[in-house]
Protein backbone atom coordinates (compact mmCIF):
# COMPACT_ATOMS: atom_id res chain seq x y z
CA UNK A 1 0.00 0.00 0.00
CA UNK A 2 1.61 3.40 -0.81
CA UNK A 3 0.20 6.96 0.55
CA UNK A 4 1.88 10.46 1.07
CA UNK A 5 4.09 10.39 3.78
CA UNK A 6 2.66 12.87 6.12
CA UNK A 7 6.38 12.70 7.97
CA UNK A 8 7.92 14.09 4.76
CA UNK A 9 7.72 17.51 3.70
CA UNK A 10 7.76 16.94 0.12
CA UNK A 11 5.66 15.08 -2.04
CA UNK A 12 7.26 11.65 -1.35
CA UNK A 13 5.24 8.59 -1.39
CA UNK A 14 5.71 5.88 1.09
CA UNK A 15 5.63 2.26 1.47
CA UNK A 16 3.94 1.55 4.91
CA UNK A 17 5.32 -1.48 5.60
CA UNK A 18 8.58 -0.70 4.94
CA UNK A 19 8.71 3.67 5.94
CA UNK A 20 11.97 4.55 7.65
CA UNK A 21 10.71 8.14 7.92
CA UNK A 22 8.73 7.70 10.82
CA UNK A 23 9.93 9.76 14.09
CA UNK A 24 12.52 7.65 16.21
CA UNK A 25 11.82 8.04 19.98
CA UNK A 26 13.56 7.64 22.69
CA UNK A 27 13.77 5.34 25.84
CA UNK A 28 11.55 7.52 27.03
CA UNK A 29 9.28 8.13 24.58
CA UNK A 30 10.35 11.44 23.20
CA UNK A 31 11.30 12.26 19.52
CA UNK A 32 14.86 12.21 18.90
CA UNK A 33 15.03 15.67 16.62
CA UNK A 34 16.87 15.20 13.01
CA UNK A 35 20.07 16.63 13.04
CA UNK A 36 19.58 18.28 9.87
CA UNK A 37 17.39 20.69 8.06
CA UNK A 38 14.70 18.72 6.35
CA UNK A 39 14.71 21.92 3.99
CA UNK A 40 18.14 22.45 2.71
CA UNK A 41 19.62 19.31 4.06
CA UNK A 42 22.24 21.31 5.57
CA UNK A 43 23.44 21.45 9.57
CA UNK A 44 23.31 23.51 11.84
CA UNK A 45 26.40 25.64 10.09
CA UNK A 46 25.13 25.83 6.54
CA UNK A 47 25.76 29.46 6.32
CA UNK A 48 28.78 29.36 8.33
CA UNK A 49 27.66 30.90 11.38
CA UNK A 50 25.34 28.53 13.51
CA UNK A 51 22.00 28.34 13.40
CA UNK A 52 19.93 26.16 15.61
CA UNK A 53 17.42 24.00 13.81
CA UNK A 54 13.68 23.82 15.11
CA UNK A 55 12.34 20.30 15.72
CA UNK A 56 8.66 18.84 15.74
CA UNK A 57 7.79 17.42 18.86
CA UNK A 58 5.51 14.98 17.14
CA UNK A 59 8.22 13.60 14.02
CA UNK A 60 11.49 14.89 14.79
CA UNK A 61 11.80 16.50 11.22
CA UNK A 62 13.60 19.79 11.77
CA UNK A 63 14.01 23.39 10.26
CA UNK A 64 16.05 25.77 9.91
CA UNK A 65 14.58 29.13 11.34
CA UNK A 66 15.81 31.01 7.89
CA UNK A 67 14.70 27.75 5.93
CA UNK A 68 11.28 27.68 7.57
CA UNK A 69 10.58 32.08 6.18
CA UNK A 70 10.53 32.64 10.53
CA UNK A 71 10.99 35.60 11.75
CA UNK A 72 13.31 36.08 15.27
CA UNK A 73 10.52 36.83 17.31
CA UNK A 74 8.92 33.74 16.01
CA UNK A 75 11.62 31.26 16.36
CA UNK A 76 11.99 33.18 19.86
CA UNK A 77 7.95 32.10 20.14
CA UNK A 78 8.12 28.75 18.86
CA UNK A 79 11.62 27.35 21.41
CA UNK A 80 9.17 27.73 24.38
CA UNK A 81 6.17 25.02 23.49
CA UNK A 82 5.88 21.82 21.62
CA UNK A 83 6.21 23.12 18.82
CA UNK A 84 4.46 21.25 15.52
CA UNK A 85 5.29 21.09 12.03
CA UNK A 86 3.08 21.37 9.04
CA UNK A 87 2.29 17.48 9.02
CA UNK A 88 1.82 17.49 12.29
CA UNK A 89 -0.23 20.55 12.72
CA UNK A 90 -3.11 20.36 15.41
CA UNK A 91 -5.35 22.71 16.80
CA UNK A 92 -4.08 24.43 20.07
CA UNK A 93 -7.55 24.65 21.17
CA UNK A 94 -9.31 21.05 20.37
CA UNK A 95 -5.89 19.01 19.80
CA UNK A 96 -7.14 17.21 16.18
CA UNK A 97 -5.30 17.62 12.87
CA UNK A 98 -8.77 16.79 10.94
CA UNK A 99 -10.03 19.68 9.07
CA UNK A 100 -6.74 20.97 8.38
CA UNK A 101 -8.35 23.56 5.88
CA UNK A 102 -10.09 25.28 8.58
CA UNK A 103 -6.48 25.39 10.21
CA UNK A 104 -5.29 29.31 10.83
CA UNK A 105 -1.63 29.79 12.40
CA UNK A 106 -0.42 32.39 14.20
CA UNK A 107 1.72 34.77 12.48
CA UNK A 108 3.89 35.24 15.88
CA UNK A 109 3.96 31.99 17.24
CA UNK A 110 2.53 29.36 14.45
CA UNK A 111 0.73 27.96 16.92
CA UNK A 112 -2.39 26.08 14.84
CA UNK A 113 -6.35 27.19 15.45
CA UNK A 114 -9.45 26.01 13.73
CA UNK A 115 -11.26 29.11 12.48
CA UNK A 116 -14.90 27.37 14.38
CA UNK A 117 -12.84 26.75 17.50
CA UNK A 118 -11.99 30.16 17.96
CA UNK A 119 -14.60 32.45 20.11
CA UNK A 120 -16.13 33.45 18.58
CA UNK A 121 -15.89 31.04 15.49
CA UNK A 122 -14.36 32.71 12.28
CA UNK A 123 -16.08 32.14 9.08
CA UNK A 124 -13.60 33.10 6.91
CA UNK A 125 -9.75 33.61 7.24
CA UNK A 126 -8.75 36.75 7.61
CA UNK A 127 -6.91 39.21 5.04
CA UNK A 128 -3.64 39.68 6.11
CA UNK A 129 -1.41 38.36 9.62
CA UNK A 130 -3.27 36.81 12.28
CA UNK A 131 -2.08 36.68 15.60
CA UNK A 132 -3.60 34.00 18.06
CA UNK A 133 -5.19 35.05 21.86
CA UNK A 134 -1.86 34.16 23.47
CA UNK A 135 -0.02 36.60 21.46
CA UNK A 136 -2.48 38.94 21.35
CA UNK A 137 -2.16 39.21 25.32
CA UNK A 138 1.42 38.65 25.67
CA UNK A 139 1.30 42.32 23.14
CA UNK A 140 -0.85 43.73 25.56
CA UNK A 141 1.17 43.06 28.59
CA UNK A 142 4.39 44.47 26.94
CA UNK A 143 2.62 47.86 25.85
CA UNK A 144 1.31 47.86 29.18
CA UNK A 145 4.74 47.65 30.99
CA UNK A 146 5.98 50.09 28.74
CA UNK A 147 3.09 52.85 29.42
CA UNK A 148 3.79 52.39 32.84
CA UNK A 149 7.32 52.91 32.65
CA UNK A 150 7.31 56.36 30.76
Amino acid sequence: MQLFCRRAFSSIVCNLSTCVIAAKKAADGSVIPNGYCDFCLGGSKKTGCPEDLISCADCGRSGHPSCLQFTVNMTAAVRTYRWQCIECKSCSLCGTSENDDQLLFCDDCDRGYHMYCLSPPMAEPPEGSWSCHLCLRQLKEKASAYITLT
